[in-house]
Protein backbone atom coordinates (compact mmCIF):
# COMPACT_ATOMS: atom_id res chain seq x y z
CA UNK A 1 0.00 0.00 0.00
CA UNK A 2 1.62 3.60 -1.15
CA UNK A 3 2.36 5.81 1.73
CA UNK A 4 -0.02 8.22 0.75
CA UNK A 5 -2.69 5.59 1.18
CA UNK A 6 -1.76 4.27 4.79
CA UNK A 7 -1.85 7.58 5.51
CA UNK A 8 -5.58 7.56 4.53
CA UNK A 9 -6.21 4.31 5.63
CA UNK A 10 -5.46 5.80 8.81
CA UNK A 11 -7.16 8.72 8.86
CA UNK A 12 -10.20 6.74 8.44
CA UNK A 13 -9.78 4.31 10.86
CA UNK A 14 -9.24 7.10 13.42
CA UNK A 15 -12.44 8.74 12.65
CA UNK A 16 -14.28 5.57 13.32
CA UNK A 17 -12.36 5.32 16.26
CA UNK A 18 -13.38 8.93 17.53
CA UNK A 19 -17.24 8.16 16.35
CA UNK A 20 -17.17 4.74 18.77
CA UNK A 21 -17.39 2.89 15.16
CA UNK A 22 -14.81 0.01 16.78
CA UNK A 23 -15.36 -3.14 14.18
CA UNK A 24 -15.04 -0.71 11.27
CA UNK A 25 -11.82 1.49 12.72
CA UNK A 26 -10.37 -1.90 13.92
CA UNK A 27 -10.57 -3.76 10.43
CA UNK A 28 -9.36 -0.62 8.86
CA UNK A 29 -5.95 -0.42 11.43
CA UNK A 30 -5.37 -4.59 10.25
CA UNK A 31 -4.98 -3.24 6.72
CA UNK A 32 -2.27 -0.93 7.64
CA UNK A 33 0.62 -3.38 9.30
CA UNK A 34 0.04 -5.31 6.29
CA UNK A 35 1.67 -3.27 4.31
CA UNK A 36 3.84 -1.37 7.17
CA UNK A 37 4.92 -3.66 9.67
CA UNK A 38 6.14 -0.72 11.41
CA UNK A 39 3.35 1.25 11.64
CA UNK A 40 3.37 2.03 15.42
CA UNK A 41 0.25 4.03 16.02
CA UNK A 42 -2.09 1.45 14.23
CA UNK A 43 -0.49 -1.16 16.46
CA UNK A 44 -1.25 0.98 19.12
CA UNK A 45 -4.98 1.45 18.52
CA UNK A 46 -5.29 -2.02 18.01
CA UNK A 47 -4.48 -2.62 21.71
CA UNK A 48 -6.70 0.20 22.56
CA UNK A 49 -9.86 -1.66 20.89
CA UNK A 50 -8.50 -5.28 22.02
CA UNK A 51 -8.51 -3.71 25.47
CA UNK A 52 -11.88 -2.17 25.18
CA UNK A 53 -12.97 -5.70 24.47
CA UNK A 54 -11.50 -7.45 27.10
CA UNK A 55 -8.55 -8.60 25.23
CA UNK A 56 -6.13 -7.26 27.61
CA UNK A 57 -3.33 -10.05 27.04
CA UNK A 58 -3.63 -9.52 23.30
CA UNK A 59 -4.13 -5.42 23.61
CA UNK A 60 -0.89 -5.83 26.17
CA UNK A 61 1.13 -7.61 23.11
CA UNK A 62 0.18 -5.09 20.24
CA UNK A 63 0.75 -1.81 22.42
CA UNK A 64 4.50 -3.85 23.40
CA UNK A 65 4.79 -4.12 19.92
CA UNK A 66 3.66 -0.46 18.98
CA UNK A 67 6.17 0.36 22.08
CA UNK A 68 9.30 -1.84 20.75
CA UNK A 69 8.80 0.40 17.30
CA UNK A 70 8.36 3.64 19.20
CA UNK A 71 10.20 3.95 22.81
CA UNK A 72 9.63 7.94 22.77
CA UNK A 73 5.85 7.84 22.88
CA UNK A 74 4.43 8.98 25.96
CA UNK A 75 0.82 7.71 25.16
CA UNK A 76 1.79 4.33 24.27
CA UNK A 77 3.44 3.77 27.65
CA UNK A 78 0.38 5.83 29.32
CA UNK A 79 -2.26 3.54 27.97
CA UNK A 80 -0.19 0.45 28.12
CA UNK A 81 0.11 0.82 31.35
CA UNK A 82 -4.03 1.28 32.21
CA UNK A 83 -4.01 -1.93 31.09
CA UNK A 84 -1.55 -3.71 32.98
CA UNK A 85 -3.58 -2.07 36.01
CA UNK A 86 -7.07 -3.24 34.99
CA UNK A 87 -4.68 -7.11 35.25
CA UNK A 88 -3.48 -6.23 38.50
CA UNK A 89 -0.25 -5.62 37.56
CA UNK A 90 0.51 -2.71 39.43
CA UNK A 91 3.99 -2.73 39.43
CA UNK A 92 4.79 -2.75 36.11
CA UNK A 93 1.85 -0.19 35.95
CA UNK A 94 3.81 2.35 37.96
CA UNK A 95 7.08 1.49 35.88
CA UNK A 96 5.46 2.39 32.75
CA UNK A 97 3.59 5.44 33.79
CA UNK A 98 7.03 6.73 34.91
CA UNK A 99 8.64 6.07 31.97
CA UNK A 100 6.03 7.91 30.47
CA UNK A 101 6.11 10.82 32.75
CA UNK A 102 9.87 10.76 31.74
CA UNK A 103 9.65 11.17 28.28
CA UNK A 104 6.57 13.96 29.08
CA UNK A 105 6.57 15.53 32.64
CA UNK A 106 3.76 17.79 31.98
CA UNK A 107 1.33 14.99 31.18
CA UNK A 108 -1.39 15.27 33.79
CA UNK A 109 -3.29 11.66 32.89
CA UNK A 110 -0.64 9.98 33.56
CA UNK A 111 0.09 11.47 36.73
CA UNK A 112 -3.51 11.07 37.66
CA UNK A 113 -3.17 7.65 37.34
CA UNK A 114 0.16 7.15 38.72
CA UNK A 115 -1.31 9.02 41.72
CA UNK A 116 -4.17 6.27 41.96
CA UNK A 117 -1.63 2.93 41.94
CA UNK A 118 0.64 4.61 44.73
CA UNK A 119 -2.49 5.16 47.14
CA UNK A 120 -3.66 1.45 46.30
CA UNK A 121 -0.10 0.72 47.71
CA UNK A 122 -0.65 2.69 50.96
CA UNK A 123 2.27 5.36 49.13
CA UNK A 124 0.08 8.43 50.96
CA UNK A 125 3.07 11.17 50.80
CA UNK A 126 3.72 10.09 47.32
CA UNK A 127 0.58 9.58 45.81
CA UNK A 128 -0.68 13.49 47.47
CA UNK A 129 2.44 15.20 46.23
CA UNK A 130 2.00 13.57 42.67
CA UNK A 131 -1.62 14.87 42.82
CA UNK A 132 -0.45 18.13 43.73
CA UNK A 133 1.97 18.07 40.66
CA UNK A 134 -1.14 16.62 38.27
CA UNK A 135 -3.62 20.01 39.31
CA UNK A 136 -0.96 22.26 39.38
CA UNK A 137 -0.45 21.26 35.21
CA UNK A 138 -4.27 20.88 34.90
CA UNK A 139 -5.61 22.96 37.61
CA UNK A 140 -9.31 22.23 35.95
CA UNK A 141 -8.77 18.73 36.97
CA UNK A 142 -12.16 18.14 39.46
CA UNK A 143 -10.95 13.96 39.66
CA UNK A 144 -7.96 14.55 40.44
CA UNK A 145 -8.98 17.15 43.25
CA UNK A 146 -11.60 14.90 44.70
CA UNK A 147 -8.69 12.19 44.97
CA UNK A 148 -6.38 14.27 46.52
CA UNK A 149 -9.06 15.55 48.97
CA UNK A 150 -10.13 11.81 50.35
CA UNK A 151 -5.79 11.18 50.59
CA UNK A 152 -5.30 14.52 52.68
CA UNK A 153 -8.18 13.55 54.58
CA UNK A 154 -7.25 10.11 55.22
CA UNK A 155 -3.77 11.10 56.28
CA UNK A 156 -5.29 13.45 59.29
CA UNK A 157 -5.04 16.73 56.61
CA UNK A 158 -8.52 17.86 56.98
CA UNK A 159 -8.61 21.83 56.31
CA UNK A 160 -6.28 21.15 53.08
CA UNK A 161 -8.70 18.19 52.33
CA UNK A 162 -11.75 20.30 52.37
CA UNK A 163 -10.09 22.98 50.18
CA UNK A 164 -9.98 20.41 47.22
CA UNK A 165 -12.75 19.07 47.59
CA UNK A 166 -14.27 22.51 47.42
CA UNK A 167 -12.50 23.03 44.26
CA UNK A 168 -13.61 19.97 42.64
CA UNK A 169 -17.05 20.43 43.60
CA UNK A 170 -16.37 24.21 41.72
CA UNK A 171 -15.52 22.65 38.84
CA UNK A 172 -18.10 19.91 38.83
CA UNK A 173 -21.18 20.59 40.75
CA UNK A 174 -23.21 17.45 40.37
CA UNK A 175 -19.95 15.25 41.93
CA UNK A 176 -21.26 12.48 44.02
CA UNK A 177 -18.10 11.15 45.10
CA UNK A 178 -16.81 14.55 46.35
CA UNK A 179 -19.50 15.74 48.33
CA UNK A 180 -19.29 12.46 49.62
CA UNK A 181 -15.71 13.26 50.91
CA UNK A 182 -16.80 16.57 51.57
CA UNK A 183 -18.96 15.11 53.94
CA UNK A 184 -16.55 13.16 55.65
CA UNK A 185 -14.28 16.04 56.13
CA UNK A 186 -17.00 17.93 58.06
CA UNK A 187 -18.36 14.63 59.95
CA UNK A 188 -14.09 14.56 61.10
CA UNK A 189 -14.36 18.53 61.96
CA UNK A 190 -17.37 17.66 63.70
CA UNK A 191 -19.52 20.12 61.55
CA UNK A 192 -21.82 18.05 61.83
CA UNK A 193 -25.26 20.40 60.32
CA UNK A 194 -22.50 21.73 57.73
CA UNK A 195 -22.41 17.48 56.83
CA UNK A 196 -26.61 16.83 57.37
CA UNK A 197 -26.51 19.23 53.98
CA UNK A 198 -23.68 17.73 52.01
CA UNK A 199 -24.92 14.30 52.42
CA UNK A 200 -28.98 15.50 51.35
CA UNK A 201 -27.20 17.32 48.43
CA UNK A 202 -25.83 13.80 48.14
CA UNK A 203 -28.52 11.65 47.93
CA UNK A 204 -30.57 13.60 45.59
CA UNK A 205 -28.15 12.79 43.07
CA UNK A 206 -27.52 9.20 44.19
CA UNK A 207 -30.70 7.97 46.23
CA UNK A 208 -29.32 4.52 46.26
CA UNK A 209 -26.34 4.95 47.78
CA UNK A 210 -26.01 3.05 50.58
CA UNK A 211 -22.95 4.52 51.84
CA UNK A 212 -24.38 7.73 51.53
CA UNK A 213 -27.91 7.07 53.74
CA UNK A 214 -25.42 5.41 56.53
CA UNK A 215 -23.30 8.44 57.18
CA UNK A 216 -26.68 10.36 57.26
CA UNK A 217 -27.56 8.16 59.85
CA UNK A 218 -24.29 8.93 61.55
CA UNK A 219 -24.53 12.43 61.21
CA UNK A 220 -28.12 12.63 62.50
CA UNK A 221 -27.53 10.07 65.55
CA UNK A 222 -24.74 13.07 66.43
CA UNK A 223 -27.31 15.77 65.73
CA UNK A 224 -29.66 13.47 68.86
CA UNK A 225 -32.16 13.01 65.98
CA UNK A 226 -31.81 9.10 66.88
CA UNK A 227 -34.80 8.10 65.04
CA UNK A 228 -34.33 9.92 61.73
CA UNK A 229 -30.49 8.37 61.74
CA UNK A 230 -32.15 4.97 62.71
CA UNK A 231 -34.50 5.31 59.13
CA UNK A 232 -31.34 6.19 57.32
CA UNK A 233 -29.16 3.06 58.60
CA UNK A 234 -32.18 0.88 57.56
CA UNK A 235 -32.11 2.22 54.41
CA UNK A 236 -28.79 1.64 53.55
CA UNK A 237 -29.37 -2.24 54.53
CA UNK A 238 -32.28 -2.57 52.31
CA UNK A 239 -30.21 -1.13 49.68
CA UNK A 240 -26.96 -3.48 50.48
CA UNK A 241 -27.98 -6.26 53.14
CA UNK A 242 -24.73 -7.25 54.12
CA UNK A 243 -23.54 -3.90 55.18
CA UNK A 244 -22.01 -4.82 58.46
CA UNK A 245 -21.56 -1.24 59.58
CA UNK A 246 -24.74 -0.29 58.66
CA UNK A 247 -26.00 -2.97 60.56
CA UNK A 248 -24.11 -1.98 63.36
CA UNK A 249 -24.71 1.60 63.42
CA UNK A 250 -28.88 0.66 63.63
CA UNK A 251 -28.43 -1.65 66.57
CA UNK A 252 -26.75 1.34 68.04
CA UNK A 253 -29.61 3.31 67.27
CA UNK A 254 -31.82 0.91 68.32
CA UNK A 255 -30.32 0.77 71.69
CA UNK A 256 -29.66 3.97 72.41
CA UNK A 257 -34.02 3.86 72.26
CA UNK A 258 -34.10 1.15 74.72
CA UNK A 259 -35.04 -1.28 71.60
CA UNK A 260 -33.62 -4.31 72.72
CA UNK A 261 -35.75 -6.66 70.98
CA UNK A 262 -34.87 -4.65 67.65
CA UNK A 263 -31.20 -3.87 68.51
CA UNK A 264 -29.77 -6.78 69.65
CA UNK A 265 -30.44 -9.28 66.78
CA UNK A 266 -28.54 -6.54 64.35
CA UNK A 267 -25.96 -6.05 66.79
CA UNK A 268 -25.04 -10.44 66.33
CA UNK A 269 -25.87 -10.37 62.97
CA UNK A 270 -23.12 -7.74 61.68
CA UNK A 271 -20.48 -10.95 63.03
CA UNK A 272 -21.62 -13.17 60.62
CA UNK A 273 -22.18 -10.85 57.30
CA UNK A 274 -19.28 -10.91 55.09
CA UNK A 275 -19.26 -6.44 54.05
Amino acid sequence: MPESSLQQTYALALQHHRAGRLREAESLYRQIPESDSNHADALHMLGGIAHAAGHHAQAIELIRKAIAINPTAPDYHGNLAIILASTGQSDAAIQSLRTALALRPDYPPALYNLAKLLAQQNQFDQAINVYHDAVRIQPNFPEAHNNLGDLLRQTGRVDEAIAALCTALAQRANFPEALFNLGLCQEAKDQFEAALATFGDLLELAPNSPEAHNELGNVLRELNRPREALAAHHRAISLRPNFVQARWQAALCHLSLGEFEQGWPLFESRRQLPE
